[in-house]
């Protein structure tokens, strides 16, 4: 019998490391910051598979979490001073503390964030958008750091599992999770996605694992392999995804090459690739696989044959 989440996450724990301004639609077939929250007002735009050209990039880090210490002192005080305070971390820039009603719009009621999270976390308006395309009975977000793409698929789905190694960053989630209320509708576990997925079930997989920090913006291109998960890729996390449901939506950046995400789906599938936009500029990708591909866009794929 298929274990419950809990029961897996007590057998692999320890046993790993680790909105719109247009529309145009195109889809991907197969035949066989500078973080994200640097502008405002989302947009998406489909784009088609030239916008980017090959190049290599340095393999992606899993960073340490490092804990920011003014946040318990401000949460006593009734939470933050409003959208003009001042930056009261010395491991935060200006530029980051500046985004972080963009990164949650309850930021100050007492939103905590360690110092990976301030450049890694979903902007909230993408997030939530995400969230809409992901809505179903049940959706597993392995990566969920601290929350920020479970809290608002837990508005759009019934049952969210919420995954992360850093023990800290899961209770990071749980609290902010209770400020929106909505932690009813989540269960954490700490422990290693890659052997928590093929343990569990869902209808839905959001993949949004670290891509190595602000630096994969300095390669013109990026590629699935340069993500590192233990010993695995970003296409073997694909595929581990797919033991689960090959209903998935992968975040990535912006300068994933498009070519290596057509070549994920299936033979004879497709996949619809989506680019966010913040104030006019592309920030970020998402790619839709299964059930989560636009009927619009399957119906295409089938007519290419």
């Amino acid at each position: 019998p298929t274990p419950t989440p809990a029961e897996a996450a007590d057998a692999s724990i320890g046993g790993g490391k680790a909105v719109s301004e247009q529309r145009e639609s195109a889809v991907l077939s197969s035949s066989s910051g500078d973080g994200v929250a640097e502008d405002t007002g989302a947009a998406v735009q489909h784009v088609a598979s030239e916008a980017l050209e090959e190049s290599t990039h340095s393999p992606a880090i899993i960073r340490d979490s490092v804990a920011s210490t003014p946040q318990d002192d401000m949460e006593k005080k009734g939470g933050w001073s409003g959208p003009d305070a001042r930056n009261p971390y010395a491991d935060v820039s200006d530029k980051y503390w500046a985004q972080r009603f963009r990164l949650f719009s309850l930021f100050d009621k007492g939103i905590r964030l360690d110092a990976e999270s301030w450049y890694s976390v979903t902007p909230e308006e993408i997030a939530g958008h995400i969230a809409e395309r992901c809505a179903c009975s049940s959706v597993i977000d392995p990566f969920c750091g601290v929350g920020g793409n479970c809290i608002q698929l837990a508005f759009t789905c019934d049952h969210v599992i919420a995954i992360d190694i850093d023990p800290n960053k899961i209770e990071a989630a749980k609290h902010n999770a209770r400020i929106y209320g909505v932690d009813d509708r989540i269960e954490f576990l700490v422990g290693d996605a890659l052997q928590l997925l093929p343990r569990l079930k869902a209808d839905v997989v959001l993949l949004a694992p670290p891509w190595g920090g602000p630096e994969y913006l300095e390669n013109e291109a990026f590629h699935l392999k340069t993500i590192q998960i233990g010993q695995a890729n970003g296409e073997d996390l694909y595929h581990t995804a797919c033991s689960v449901t090959p209903s998935i939506a992968y975040f990535l950046p912006r300068n994933v090459q498009l070519d290596e995400l057509e070549s994920l789906a299936p033979p004879h599938k497709c996949c619809e690739v989506e680019d966010q936009f913040l104030n006019g500029k592309l920030k970020t990708r998402v790619a839709y696989f299964g059930s989560l591909v636009a009927l619009e866009h399957a119906d295409e794929a089938k007519e290419r044959g």
